[in-house]
């Protein structure tokens, strides 16, 4: 099982690289947690489930939301509100997994949602959907053109865009802001007690406000910026990104690079192996050297594949996951002009296999 924390949150892959997609990430500083993808949970504890308060939802091909209905058995009791994004189309999916059920034993309001459907212009559609008497009541409640599409309670927030897999598919980056942590050693070294005070110079140093004078607990003032030397340690930006089921096409390339340039984790589809490239391409899905292409053009910081067919069974994932990284490794190291090159050249081979318009 692929695992790792940052800033608080643990990141894992409970059905591996292989399985159906899912991320598990909880933070253990506020105790939430949420989804990206709908995947199989049936190697996820109940107790886990339901500190699930917001699923990011790709798309609902089967082994991407399957999941729904375990989350929603083990919810049924607990008359918590649940939040979904997705593409456009997902308040329909949610409605019809509802309808194949009987609730004549539910309770008023026993289930809610809040789901957010992204249209390919980034338009987002917020509606409210819930038990009312007799059966789901559905009622819109907002439109509007953000590209942050949720929030959490530590200043962490999510952005999203479109791409392409024969259908809309969507891509999520978590961005976890610039974090000053107080070294309590170094207050104690210069003199300086803890209070309220110290609040205030996070935030003005968060905000950008270097030279706003901070009182030490009403006492002697200095500004933000000096002070952030002595007592404050600074972590940069840190972001994860989430990649899965589209083509290999300047279109999506584009769209991926406006929104994940740089990104601090890629978790990125390579469905099929670099043989295979045929198979990808008429599938719709990424390559291992196609998936190596996309993180070193979005200049992706550190690459992790999954998602491998199971065509390939298990004794295959660390040759699948090389396959990649050797690529990564290689593109990463070309400049501009080169890696487009190397591009082009890839996207010329898809279109021997797919009409002249799949590869824009």
């Amino acid at each position: 099982m692929l695992s790792f924390k940052e800033r608080g949150v643990e990141f894992t892959m409970p059905n591996g690289r292989i399985g159906d997609p899912l991320i598990y990430a909880f933070n253990y500083r506020t105790g939430d947690a949420f989804l990206f993808d709908l995947g199989n949970l049936d190697r996820v504890p109940q107790k886990n489930i339901l500190k699930v308060q917001k699923i990011f939802v790709t798309h609902t091909h089967i082994d991407h939301f399957i999941g729904f209905d375990r989350l929603l058995r083990v919810n049924i009791p607990h008359k918590r509100q649940l939040e979904f994004v997705g593409p456009v189309g997902i308040v329909a999916n949610i409605e019809g997994k509802l309808a194949g059920y009987v609730w004549n034993l539910l309770e008023r309001h026993q289930l809610r949602f809040i789901i957010h459907e992204i249209a390919s212009d980034q338009k987002i559609s917020s509606h409210r959907l819930q038990f009312e008497n007799t059966g789901f009541k559905r009622s819109f409640y907002q439109d509007h053109c953000h590209e942050v599409v949720s929030s959490f309670r530590d200043g962490a927030k999510i952005k999203a865009t479109i791409v392409d897999h024969g259908i809309p598919v969507v891509t999520y980056r978590l961005f976890f802001p610039p974090k000053y942590q107080v070294q309590v050693d170094k207050l104690a070294k210069h003199g300086f007690k803890t209070g309220p005070w110290l609040k205030k110079l996070q935030t003005a140093i968060a905000t950008g406000n270097n030279k706003q004078m901070i009182a030490i607990n009403n006492r002697e003032q200095h500004p933000a910026d000096w002070l952030a030397t002595r007592v404050l340690q600074s972590y940069p930006e840190f972001s994860v990104s989430y990649l899965t089921d589209l083509r290999f096409t300047w279109d999506n390339l584009r769209a991926i690079k406006k929104l994940h340039h740089k990104t601090s984790i890629l978790f990125c589809e390579s469905t099929f192996a670099e043989r295979d490239r045929q198979r990808a391409t008429e599938k719709a899905h990424l390559s291992t050297k196609q998936c190596a292409m996309v993180a070193a053009y979005s200049e992706a910081r550190h690459l992790e594949n999954f998602h491998f067919s199971s065509i390939y069974g298990r004794i295959h994932i660390e040759q699948l996951r090389r396959e990649a990284l050797n690529h990564f490794n290689h593109y990463r190291r070309l400049n501009r002009d080169f890696l487009e090159q190397e591009i082009n050249a890839e996207i010329d081979k898809c279109r021997s296999h797919q009409p002249a318009n799949y590869c824009k």
